[in-house]
């Protein structure tokens, strides 16, 4: 990982902890690494740090190598419902299909507000290690029994200043695991807010599982309030419009990014998006080096 790379990843940690109020203690046991590490990472002394510690740096603070974020329609949408289930404690459900933003955004939103904890589940999770995800998001240590884990974190949800959960692919989780969003709702009702989000098979297991009389699944789906809601806007020029501004905010000009436009075609795919974009800058750096 060159220099500057690591320069950049420097000041994102540093204006993380700044706009989330965070100290170095508790930034370190968030990120996954030691103290000293992070000391040494913000204050230059880089000799023995690896690139996979960096890296492990980079994703905590949600920061993009060699790619500006935009602010475009999909994002002030799940920014305006973090910043409602926050400000509200409200629990909010999201599904929609993948490369709509959902996880880039949650995590940019993360990233810029205090007592925020993002999580990004996955399907081998135990009970016990989706709450120590919880708590190491919270820069709490994470041992002990399920019970202890659990009371830790009800805890600190209540201590908190309007905290808010964000569990990222909640629909890889497994039956019991996902039961436990229950109980921390039930505990931290009008203290804490959540935002359940996931592809669009969350939607359906919901619905099969209140279908089935599935333990819990009518009691979750009531406490997202019965809906889930959708990230990508629905007309096709609104879209096109944040296609344009991705391109052209990340080195493109106006005829290039109308040819962006045209080769994402309907897919209303990001991840599409990006690759076309980032096709565009290969080939113009190709043709400035020759």
């Amino acid at each position: 990982m060159d220099t500057s790379t690591k320069n950049a990843i420097v000041s994102a940690l540093s204006k993380k902890m700044v706009n989330t109020d965070t100290s170095a203690n508790k930034a370190s046991k968030m990120i996954g690494i030691s103290n000293a590490t992070l000391s040494n990472m913000l204050n230059g002394k880089w000799t023995n740090i690896s690139d996979d510690l960096w890296r492990v740096a980079q994703n905590w603070t949600g920061y993009k190598i060699a790619w500006k974020l935009s602010i475009t329609s999909n994002v002030k949408r799940l920014h305006n419902i973090c910043r409602d289930a926050q400000m509200n404690h409200k629990s909010i459900g999201i599904a929609d299909e993948a490369g709509c933003g959902k996880s880039c955004s949650l995590r940019w939103y993360a990233s810029e507000n205090k007592n925020v904890m993002y999580v990004e589940c996955e399907e081998y999770w135990t009970k016990k290690v989706f709450l120590s995800k919880i708590l190491q998001a919270m820069g709490e240590e994470y041992y002990g029994s399920v019970a202890e884990m659990v009371d830790v974190i009800l805890k600190r949800l209540n201590e908190m200043d309007n905290p808010l959960i964000i569990f990222d692919e909640f629909d890889k989780l497994k039956e019991g695991v996902i039961q436990l969003y229950k109980t921390l709702y039930n505990k931290t009702e009008d203290s804490a807010g959540f935002v359940v989000a996931g592809a669009p098979f969350l939607r359906q297991r919901l619905t099969k599982g209140c279908n089935k009389n599935k333990q819990a699944y009518k009691e979750i789906n009531s406490r997202l309030g019965g809906n889930l809601l959708y990230v990508l806007p629905s007309k096709n020029e609104v879209f096109e419009a944040d296609v344009r501004k991705i391109a052209i905010e990340n080195g493109l000009n106006d005829n290039e990014a109308t040819l962006v436009v045209k080769e994402a075609g309907k897919s209303k795919d990001l991840r599409v998006v990006r690759r076309i974009v980032e096709m565009y800058l290969l080939e113009k750096n190709y043709k400035k080096a020759s």
